[in-house]
């Protein structure tokens, strides 16, 4: 038997670009608010519990789509993704498996992420893709055995990185208890200032740790929504 699910869903970002007062997760797509669709994929896959990290000021507007099995989790400073996940890992056993999903990503299929959690188990697993137009997205780095090294943000890329194809969708897997500890060596010596979940590769790297991977077949599923016309490659909590 594998280990007990838990699911985070990032929705704390401000959404500056949807240019509405409305929270950027309650954007409605098909006439239901992102969110709730992110919520539906995400009781498909039976958790023991669902955390949504948010801003404090969206929790009120938040609260009436959250089933009961999920719970809100308050972000009150934007500090990055890492960030916004070490404030749901406290209330997840440290035997959990944890499965990391966005508020604004709401096409992704069930089906590809009981794979990415299959894919994982006992280990990190990340989801990537390769979209037509890789413009800000991470790039997955990978060593000269095609075995994943460490996922660049493109803002802290080279042009040469800048390159390669093959992206990060931001969702990934991994054991609760060793995800924390990555975290906490996780800084935030970049071009935003953020701490970066992404970076937990580089540190299940440096522990000699094997990471799976799972590359999505059709790539606009994982894409995220920057406005209120059009998905964007930027990742979520911009």
């Amino acid at each position: 038997m594998g280990k007990p699910l838990h699911i985070i869903i990032l929705a704390a970002g401000d959404g500056t670009r949807m240019k509405s007062r409305l929270p950027k997760v309650l954007q409605p797509l098909a006439g239901t608010p992102m969110l709730a669709h992110v919520l539906h994929t995400a009781r498909e896959l039976e958790p023991a519990s669902i955390h949504v990290v948010c801003n404090p000021a969206d929790r009120e507007a938040l609260a009436g789509l959250l089933p009961d099995a999920a719970v809100a989790v308050d972000q009150a400073e934007r500090l990055g993704t890492g960030h916004a996940v070490l404030q749901a890992l406290p209330g997840i056993p440290p035997e959990a498996g944890v499965l990391i999903l966005y508020g604004d990503t709401p096409l992704v299929p069930a089906g590809l992420l009981r794979e990415l959690v299959g894919a994982g188990q006992d280990r990190l697993a990340i989801l990537t893709m390769e979209p037509e137009f890789p413009d800000g997205y991470g790039r997955v780095i990978r060593d000269p055995q095609g075995r994943v090294d460490r996922i660049v943000e493109e803002r802290d890329a080279s042009d040469d990185q800048k390159a390669i194809r093959e992206v990060n969708s931001g969702i990934l897997f991994a054991p609760c208890g060793d995800l924390l500890r990555w975290l906490g060596e996780v800084g935030n010596a970049n071009s935003q200032g953020e701490y970066y979940l992404t970076d937990v590769v580089a540190a299940a790297r440096r522990e000699g740790t094997g990471i799976g991977s799972l590359r999505a077949p059709d790539a606009s599923l994982l894409e995220g929504a920057n406005d209120r016309r059009r998905p964007s490659g930027l990742a979520a909590g911009d």
